[in-house]
């Protein structure tokens, strides 16, 4: 098995095979092993990479989309390594209901600890959290330190260093537990194992757990920030001492990248706002890129129109301008 891997049928998977050319190996990645703590009988849980029958990597295979992500930057000459840190944040809720069928649709989550039961009819001691009022309460207010304690040693028993857990800002049940970053591999391999476990623990409670990004209207929802650095060897790239928060050259080019990959997928309107306030306070802050290199560094300008406005007649000999929209986007 360990050689030669597992059969298994890639039609069944969305987005991986057709049923025509269905045949695909999977081949157990021994450092993602752990002793599965929900079973019954003993049983070791294991992460896969997915082959060709022919032995070769199947392209779509995300572990393989992300080794050969860490062999680009090796041969890139930029760096050695890159870390990556998420922090994942989830809802424990005691009850989730849904429908969507012919006649209607609906969908409701709950929770002891959510703002909106301090009315329910049944006994209650009015211990919920507000409205982003959940960072951080203790108990009784926290009412799911427990459970994510026993989160937290599942975690740990499976492999992962855990740094800190703790009631997040959303009532309803926001939690969040941080663990060690690592390689772009092996951190997601992390997640997948966390998802897992966390899910299956809050199982055991009567719980369950979801990491949707906004499962309750009005108040906070979930995210999942990642720290990210740059390494050469035992050398951090992002570091450089008097400067703007320490902060390297390399540092800023790799902020200035990420943030321009991810505004080719908002609308203008929304990206010439976001640009223009973001490259204003960058150029205030910093001032240590050159007019030249600023303008070389975005795909494209953004022209303010300014108008003047009167003011009231009492003083009208004074006239004060202001921006009143973006009039249109030129190319570089």
């Amino acid at each position: 098995m360990l050689t030669h891997g597992i059969a298994f049928d890639g039609s069944s998977i969305q987005g991986f095979r057709g049923i025509e050319d269905s045949d695909m190996v999977m081949r157990p990645v021994l450092e993602t092993a752990f002793v599965d703590p929900f079973m019954a009988v003993p049983t070791l849980a294991v992460s896969c990479s997915v082959f060709e029958p022919n032995g070769t990597r199947f392209e779509r295979d995300p572990r393989y989309i992300a080794e050969k992500a860490e062999a680009y930057l090796a041969s890139s000459g930029i760096a050695t390594t890159a870390y990556f840190g998420p922090e994942l944040e989830f809802f424990i809720f005691d009850d989730v209901r849904f429908e969507s069928t012919n006649r209607g649709a609906f969908y409701a989550v709950d929770s002891e600890e959510a703002m909106w039961n301090t009315g329910n009819g049944e006994k209650n001691l009015g211990y919920q959290v507000k409205n982003k009022g959940g960072y951080f309460p203790v108990p009784p207010i926290d009412t799911q330190q427990d459970i994510r304690t026993e989160m937290v040693k599942e975690l740990m028993n499976a492999g992962i260093r855990v740094e800190r857990h703790h009631h997040e800002v959303a009532t309803a049940g926001q939690a969040e537990i941080n663990f060690r970053f690592n390689t772009l591999t092996r951190t997601a391999d992390t997640v997948m194992t966390y998802k897992y476990i966390i899910r299956n623990v809050a199982r055991k409670y009567g719980k369950t757990v979801t990491f949707m990004p906004k499962p309750v209207f009005g108040d906070n929802g979930s995210g999942m920030h990642v720290h990210q650095s740059l390494f050469d060897g035992d050398t951090p790239l992002f570091f450089e001492q008097d400067r703007y928060g320490n902060m390297s050259d390399i540092a800023l080019h790799y902020i200035a990248a990420f943030c321009i990959t991810r505004l080719q997928f908002w609308p203008f309107q929304t990206q010439a706002r976001i640009l223009t306030s973001a490259w204003s306070r960058v150029m205030k802050r910093l001032s240590i890129w050159s007019s030249q290199k600023a303008t070389a560094a975005l795909p494209f300008v953004y022209r303010l129109r300014w108008s003047r406005r009167r003011p009231h007649a009492s003083s009208s000999a004074h006239r004060t301008a202001r921006p009143t929209r973006i009039s249109r986007l030129q190319p570089c």
